[in-house]
């Protein structure tokens, strides 16, 4: 075996051996150093490298503390998760979703979001009035 082989597997090993610490710095996990500390003292026995892997895996987001209103015309709910949210956010705290703008200020445009049905339900109306014309 010539020393670029054995060179390129000395570097194999390492990448896979520290792939839980290198994937909990990628994903900006806040425990990153304790996984990497785990995966570097434990991972030479195959259940510690499993361990620091499915940790650095899991969810990095921390618990936001839930915040109760005192009135109820406040929140929304999330268009992706159907979660009661304040009226106000640009974000979904639970799943962390941006909201789109459209959403943030449908209770001020209650009227047109009517206007726009009834306009829909005319141009059905008319195209089957046309359609029955045709026959």
């Amino acid at each position: 075996m010539n020393d670029i082989t054995f060179f390129l597997i000395v570097i194999f090993v390492f990448v896979i051996y520290f792939l839980p610490w290198f994937i909990a710095n990628d994903r900006k996990h806040p425990n990153a150093s304790a996984i990497g500390i785990l995966n570097l003292l434990l991972g030479w026995t195959f259940l510690g490298w499993v361990i620091a892997l499915v940790w650095a895996n899991t969810s990095n987001r921390q618990q936001m503390p839930i915040v109760l209103s005192a009135g109820g015309n406040d929140t929304k709910k999330c268009p992706f998760c159907a979660e009661n949210i304040m009226k106000e956010a640009k974000f979904c705290r639970f799943c962390g979703k941006e909201l789109p703008i459209n959403s943030m200020n449908k209770h001020t445009s209650k009227n047109t979001d009517e206007e726009d049905i009834q306009n829909k339900i005319e141009k059905i109306r008319q195209k089957i009035r046309e359609h029955g014309k045709d026959k």
